[in-house]
């Protein structure tokens, strides 16, 4: 190297030779130690247990690499814990820190298992009482169960341990800030793992009562338990199907969460760089594998093995209670042959772990090596080293294919031995039993029960014996993605000399003493180099290969900073430094140019872009320019360069990019056909409307190319979401899940007449039955198809529509806005209190009104946000007031009903008032609307310099329509009023929204109507009566008491509640201003809720009234004839007077418009301005139209 007043500097190796030296000994044959097992020493005990119900693995240890031992310790489980806690609980740095947060860590892990515990066994009780009072009876044995798990004692240590999981919780809530998703998803799955588990148990027993009726031919009681059966697999199914569900979408949260926590690590202080430059020194061989595959399969099979244990534990719980009730003998059977079995596979899985280790390693050498002649294929080209690259890969190959040899050996051993293993285990329970079946001591269906027992608890006891190969393939993993982690956050040595950076003008290296990243060797000693700014701009280093020249531009980087002196230099973000290989990120034209200032993007406008383009045209000479293009023609062709000579118009734009823009939107064109795209309306609601729920990833894969729009979708990105996905739900999904549902309830009440679904008995003194098949299968099936419906509309949302991410489509995407509009047949409108304040949201609500023709009425949809959470939560509340009302009786029926309806008609009250001030508020905000009060979400910060302007952009188009901004305005605060209070007040609450919202009264019907007709059938039948009446002088014949019930539900559903909430929702209307005070406010709360009370009593008297004007109503018995004629009585007063207060006192005409209120009503545009418009309109852009409905 020649360099000013450079000292004598000592020779260095070829660095590209030693490299190829090290890259052969690390990838060539070389040998290979062979695993070595052994038992734990005493002080790895405890470290081995916990190990044990970690991942289940054996006791093993195995030779790894030449001096680095891999065995089942404290170190291993240190690295598990290291890998899984980041993503529940933020994992400290600080290695003292790090090991004080593990038993935290674990605290959190127990408290939620122990909560949920708690939960599910309270659970259990309420589900076990449910079932009984439904059923009537429960299979043998399953009684008794329930019956010892209503102790005292247990009831108190499930409710301590639910306020000690939530006391934990509590205490620990500062550090689980952002994750409490995590935490309720993993409680969620233990909870429905834990009803699996239930589950598995209830039909253990139902099987055994099935295996007893058949033996004893009980064809009554036969279909009887198929019927249990058939209740219990509708439960099953939907619970197993959501815990495989929830069990996915952890993992993948899992995995996406831990593999950005190891591309963090492995991008920041250049990690990448240091791991590579250093191979010749480290165990972390294919980080790319580490980073794709090995985090993949860790989060898979630490849920795997978390929930494999937890349902062993279970089971092993479970079935042993059975099991030992049934026979001690098999139980001490089953511990003995667990215990020798699960040894001999310990013994025999052993050697797995090693072969499983070095199979990954391996498989990844032999992809790596294919990469390499794919990244280097000129070169080898060029020497003609084809046969080597051959014989490498064939090498690599054949260590691979040798290794898998010792595998397919092991693991067919370990498989036979497990066939034989669990074929042995059937015949156990028939060895030990049958001799007590043939003596008559336990029945058939006993011994079927104890077979079934028997297997859950072996495979509980023998997890090891059938899950071997995965806990040696997963214990591998561990191993290498602790020591990737490991690599990734050690700490740089701290007694290591380092050369120290500063920043100043010009370069200078002050007696720079250089040394390879580990130390080894010595690369420069003494270096002085100045390089002063403005003379001396351009300094050439040369001399021979392997002297060090990339050594000290890799110092001068960063890159390489062990050794001693000064380095002076510039700022990073004002240097530039060109590898000798050169490099293209993958991304568009833009990106090239800007990289690698990803983060500053925005900071740079295409104006300044094209001339710096310009300029290097100017300054290229035309030979070596004429070859660069050639070159980027072949590389970065695509749609964007098709586009731009598509559109000579693109290159010769205003000065102005917002005026640009403007007329883009003023034309309502699309910037090309491919921009405009629609969706299919359920996949922006899939998964519970994840795409609005995360804005920020990207959703712009879910849409495609279309040439009409169906429904245009306008919100505000400030708006509550979840509200948002409750209201686009009920919108799309509520009318279809009603009908289908209804469907379902009124086959449920069938299936209960006809004595095909359990039910409760009916004998002479019993007063009417009813059960609740049809309300719960009618709930079941609304919510299914309420929130898994898909709607096969075309939609637009703009999350979905327009690239979030990629900033070009994202600018074609907003300029092609008036265009989505424009191919739009309707428009819903998500309203909410900033919808009017946004200057989007009115621009777009704007544009559809005037993109429809005169003789075009505007297919527009308004609702508020709160829409859809407040009919769902009706329609949830409907379901448990007249579920309460069936599962409970007397004082009990009050109370409980008495709290439900409060707390959620009180909630009710408080949200409706509140939304009828905002709309008060809507109409002072738009009838003194201007566009200067309006906010657009750029402005909201500064703008980057070079940027445009969202809102300038929206008033230059707003002239081109208008003429004006003043006219824009004037149209706002009447038009645009006029349509949103016209529906937010009278579509609110409609009529037909109503009665979808109330119909779980009419399946509570269907269920009081299928009881009263099983009632009289099933008596009649004990009595032997000939179908003329019913006994204790029930007079009239079963169908008078089905049609009188289904009369009085479609009363009550079609009638009466309807306008009880109509009445209370006047109330809340006149009374919506807030009190002065809290306690009045309150006050009013309640008043309202006395109102409404007294409008339902009112109307249970109404109804009693009814009856008696139709003759004398006797005490007892009850005359069927006269009730009839009491409900049509009832149902000619109701119905029609539903349908009056709705249509002619309905909400749409208790909201006054506040113009109409105001004397101060707006002056129109004046007519030179709208003549200017039309004018305009007819010669450049669009005909006006009618803004009206």
């Amino acid at each position: 190297m020649n360099c000013p007043g450079r000292p004598a500097v000592r020779p260095l190796e070829d660095c590209e030779q030693k490299k190829v030296t090290t890259f052969s000994s690390c990838w060539g044959a070389r040998p290979v130690s062979q695993p070595s097992w052994g038992w734990p020493r005493p002080r790895q005990v405890p470290a081995l247990l916990a190990l044990l119900f970690a991942s289940s693995a054996p006791r093993l240890r195995c030779r790894r690499r030449a001096g680095d031992s891999f065995e089942f310790n404290t170190r291993l489980w240190n690295q598990f814990l290291r890998i899984a806690q980041p993503y529940f609980l933020p994992f400290p740095d600080d290695e003292q820190e790090a090991s004080d947060a593990q038993p935290g860590f674990v605290a959190l892990i127990l408290a939620t298992l122990v909560g949920v515990v708690g939960g599910t066994f309270w659970l259990a009780l309420g589900a076990g009482s449910a079932a009984s009072a439904l059923l009537g009876s429960l299979p043998e044995g399953l009684g008794g169960t329930l019956t010892s798990m209503q102790a005292p004692g247990l009831e108190l240590v499930a409710l301590l341990g639910v306020l000690g999981a939530s006391a934990t919780f509590a205490a620990a809530r500062q550090r689980l800030q952002g994750r409490w998703r995590q935490w309720w998803l993993l409680a969620l799955l233990l909870f429905l793992l834990f009803c699996v588990t239930g589950l598995n148990v209830l039909l253990s027993y139902v099987f055994r009562a099935i295996d007893n009726v058949l033996v004893e031919k009980n064809a009554t009681e036969f279909y009887a338990q198929l019927g249990v059966f058939g209740a219990a697999l509708a439960v099953a199914v939907p619970v197993i199907s959501g815990y495989r569900y929830v069990r996915l979408t952890l993992g993948r949260s899992w995995r996406q969460k831990l593999t950005e926590l190891f591309l963090e690590k492995y991008l920041e202080n250049r990690s990448f760089y240091l791991l590579d430059s250093n191979s010749q020194s480290t165990d972390v061989d294919n980080p790319d594998q580490r980073i794709s595959e090995d985090v993949d399969y860790f989060t898979k099979v630490t849920l795997d093995f978390l929930l494999d244990i937890l349902d062993s534990v279970l089971n092993l719980v479970s079935f042993s209670a059975i099991l030992w009730t049934t026979s001690q003998t098999l139980t001490g059977a089953l511990a003995v042959y667990a215990l020798v079995g699960t040894s001999l596979a310990v013994y025999l899985g052993g050697r797995l772990v090693g072969l499983n280790y070095e199979q990954l390693r391996l498989q990844a050498d032999f992809r790596y090596s294919l990469v390499h002649v794919r990244d280097n294929a000129e070169a080898i080209a060029f020497y003609g080293g084809e046969k080597r690259e051959e014989g490498e890969v064939k090498a690599k190959l054949g260590a691979t294919l040798s290794n898998y040899d010792q595998l397919i050996i092991w693991e067919t051993g370990l498989s036979a031995y497990q066939q034989a293993f669990f074929y042995l285990a059937r015949l156990v329970p028939y060895f030990v039993l049958g001799g007590l079946y043939f003596s008559g001591q336990v029945d058939f269906g006993t011994l079927g029960q104890a077979q079934f027992a028997f297997s859950m608890v072996l495979s509980s006891v023998t997890i090891i014996v059938s899950r071997i190969q995965d806990i040696s393939r997963f214990s591998a993993g561990i191993s290498r993605l602790g020591a990737f982690l490991e690599a990734l956050t050690k700490p740089p040595d701290a007694k290591a000399a380092r050369i120290s950076t500063l920043e100043g003008s010009g370069l200078q290296l002050q007696k720079m003493t250089l040394f390879t990243p580990d130390g080894s060797r010595l690369l420069l000693k003494d270096l002085d180099m100045a390089l002063s700014e403005g003379r001396q701009r351009r300094l050439l280093v040369v001399g021979s290969s392997g002297v060090g020249k990339s050594s000290v531009l890799r110092a001068v980087a960063g890159l390489w900073n062990r050794g001693e002196g000064t380095i002076v230099r510039p700022p990073s973000a004002q240097m530039l430094f060109l590898p000798q290989r050169p490099y293209m990120p993958l991304g568009d034209l833009r990106t090239q140019l800007l990289y690698p200032s990803e983060g500053t993007l925005g900071d740079h406008a295409d104006a300044e872009l094209d001339s710096n383009l310009a300029t290097l045209v100017q300054e290229v000479p035309a030979c070596m320019l004429a070859m660069e293009l050639k070159v980027c023609e072949e590389v970065l062709a695509g749609p964007c360069a098709d586009e731009v000579a598509s559109k000579p118009e693109a290159r010769n734009e205003e000065s102005e990019p917002s005026k640009s823009i403007a007329t883009f939107l003023a034309l309502m064109t699309p910037v090309s056909d491919e921009s405009i795209r629609s969706a299919a309306a359920y996949l922006p609601l899939r998964n519970f409307g994840e795409p609005l729920r995360k804005s920020d990833d990207g959703w712009y894969h879910l849409s495609e190319p279309a040439a009409q729009i169906d429904t245009f979708w306008s919100h505000s990105w400030h708006g509550n979401d979840l509200c948002k996905i409750f209201t686009l739900l009920v919108i799309y999904n509520s009318r279809q899940a009603m009908v289908i549902a209804s469907f379902g309830a009124l086959l449920a009440s069938f299936l209960y007449a006809g004595q095909l679904l359990p039910g409760w008995d009916v004998d002479a003194h019993d007063a009417l039955s009813n059960s609740v098949w049809a309300l719960v299968v009618g709930t079941v099936f609304y919510l299914v198809l309420l929130f898994a419906g898909r709607p096969r509309e075309r939609v637009f949302l703009d999350i979905v529509c327009i690239d979030q991410k990629d900033r070009s489509r994202k600018r074609e995407g907003t300029r092609s806005i008036s265009a989505f509009i424009k191919r739009s047949k309707s428009m819903i409108v998500l309203w909410d209190t900033t919808f009017s304040r946004r200057m989007w949201c009115i621009f777009e609500l704007s544009a559809y009104l005037h993109s429809r023709s005169p003789d075009e009425g505007p297919h527009l949809t308004i609702r508020p946000t709160i829409f859809g959470p407040t009919f769902f939560c009706l329609t949830v509340g409907m379901v448990l007031v007249h579920g309460i009302i069936m599962l409970f009786e007397g004082a009990g029926l009050i109370f409980v009903e008495g709290v439900v309806v409060c707390v959620g008609f009180y909630t009710f009250v408080l949200t409706c008032r509140h939304y009828f001030r905002s709309l008060e508020q809507l109409q002072h905000d738009l009838h003194d609307f201007t566009v200067d009060e309006a906010t657009c979400q750029c402005c909201s910060a500064p703008h980057p310099e070079g940027s445009n302007c969202d809102k300038e952009m929206l008033l230059n188009c707003i002239r081109l329509w208008f003429g004006s901004v003043e006219v824009f305005e004037e149209r706002v605060r009447k038009d645009v009023l006029c349509c949103l209070m016209e529906q937010l007040s009278g579509d609110f609450f409609s009529y037909r929204q109503c009665i979808v919202a109330l119909i779980p009264a009419m399946w509570s019907g269907l269920d009081y109507a299928s009881g009263a007709w099983l009632m009289c059938t099933q008596l009649i039948e004990r009595t032997g009566l000939d179908g003329d009446g019913c006994p204790n002088q029930l007079r009239g014949p079963p169908g008078a008491f089905l049609v009188n019930w289904l009369l009085r539900a479609a009363v009550w559903w079609l009638g009466v509640v309807p306008s009880i909430l109509l009445l209370g929702m006047k109330a809340m209307y006149y009374l919506r201003q807030r009190s002065r005070s809290r306690c009045l406010d309150e006050v009013v709360n309640m008043a309202i809720l006395v109102w409404m009370a007294a409008l339902v009593l009112g109307m249970i008297e109404l109804e009693s009234l009814c009856w008696r004007l139709s003759g004398t109503f006797p005490v007892e018995p009850i005359n069927l004839r006269r009730w009839w004629c009491g409900m049509v009585v009832f149902a000619s007063i109701m119905l029609p007077s539903a349908w009056v207060l709705f249509a002619f006192f309905g909400m749409r005409r208790s909201v006054v418009l506040y113009k109409e209120q105001s004397s101060a009503v707006p002056t129109p545009a004046k007519p030179e301005e709208t003549g200017q418009w039309e004018q305009r309109a007819e010669s450049e852009i669009l005909k006006p139209s009618r803004w009206s409905l």
